[in-house]
């Protein structure tokens, strides 16, 4: 099952607003303006991290490994990354 980006939007913090979703990605959103911007259909997926929470690569703690001159992560570090959007629930 996937879901829907809105692009610029955030939680409503004080009342509930409506959000109309047009077949071709636009999106009106209606709290105290109408907004217009863009809804990104999300596909099924793993577990989305914030992948500029990995640690820096000047920073001995969580140091990468460099293959062939190029740099990679170590599995504990995306591990350890925050998620953002959980993996998607294997409804079989």
């Amino acid at each position: 099952m996937s879901g829907i980006y809105i692009k610029g939007m955030e939680m409503p913090k004080v009342r509930g607003v409506f959000v109309c979703i047009l077949p071709e990605g636009t999106a009106i959103v209606q709290a105290d303006d109408v907004i217009y911007t863009t809804a990104i259909e999300v596909p099924d997926h793993g577990r989305l991290i914030d992948a500029d929470a990995l640690p820096n690569y000047d920073k001995p703690i969580g140091k990468i490994m460099m293959f062939g001159g190029e740099y990679v992560y170590t599995q504990t570090a995306i591990d350890n990354a925050p998620t953002i959007i959980p993996a998607e629930e294997d409804e079989t």
